[in-house]
């Protein structure tokens, strides 16, 4: 098994790097294909289904209706996720990301009393941070993610996972995505998934946010 870098495709790199004065109107417009891209991509898998030439049933539409939708809703209801939708945030970030199979043995195992815990005290420290200032404030970010690494009962869950469940809960926190790091922090160095590299994944998102929106830059 060979671990491939994450890969930048163009033209998610070309719309990065644009600075032009319509930067704001691109990403708008590539937020909006994102729907239809999950569409395209269900499809396909579907027919390689169909053919026999996958195993199982992909279901990508349904999954991110599943998350985005009625988790997203259920979560900030209630300040935590449960074991059941912690294990569905899971196989989706496995179905839309890279294959690891080392890794689909780790949600049986997990504890659903410290995933309620560690996701309602995540959830609190969201709740307390600042839209501006907070995001820029790599301690505040390291002590939000500290809720999910190396917990007991909760083996498996990395940054990038961690990064998702946090997403889905509060937008503010980005994803740390395969195809995203490799966009925004293309020298992550060895290791992409490190809790050191999301935070300064999300200071060049800050960044890129800021310059979109014409806010100016804030001293510190």
């Amino acid at each position: 098994f060979i671990n491939m870098p994450p890969i930048a495709w163009p033209e998610a790199k070309r719309l990065w790097n644009d600075d032009k004065g319509d930067g704001r109107e691109k990403f708008l417009i590539a937020t909006h294909k994102y729907d239809r891209a999950i569409k395209v991509l269900d499809a396909k898998q579907t027919q390689l289904h169909k053919e026999g030439k996958n195993k199982t049933k992909v279901q990508l539409v349904e999954k991110n209706r599943l998350i985005y939708e009625t988790i997203a809703q259920e979560c900030r209801k209630r300040g935590h996720m449960t074991l059941a939708e912690v294990k569905s945030v899971y196989d989706l970030k496995m179905t839309k990301g890279k294959y690891r199979p080392m890794l689909m043995k780790y949600p049986q195992q997990w504890s659903a009393k410290a995933i309620e815990n560690q996701t309602k005290k995540a959830f609190d420290m969201c709740s307390l941070m600042n839209d501006s200032s907070d995001f820029r404030n790599a301690t505040k970010i390291l002590n939000v993610l500290s809720c999910f690494l190396k917990q007991p009962g909760m083996k498996g869950i990395g940054t990038a996972t961690a990064s998702l469940i946090l997403s889905i809960y509060d937008p503010r926190f980005p994803f740390l995505s395969d195809e995203a790091i490799a966009v925004v922090i293309p020298s992550h160095g060895k290791d992409p998934y490190t809790p050191q590299n999301y935070t300064n994944f999300v200071a060049q998102i800050q960044k890129k946010r800021a310059r979109l929106l014409g806010e100016k830059k804030h001293s510190r």
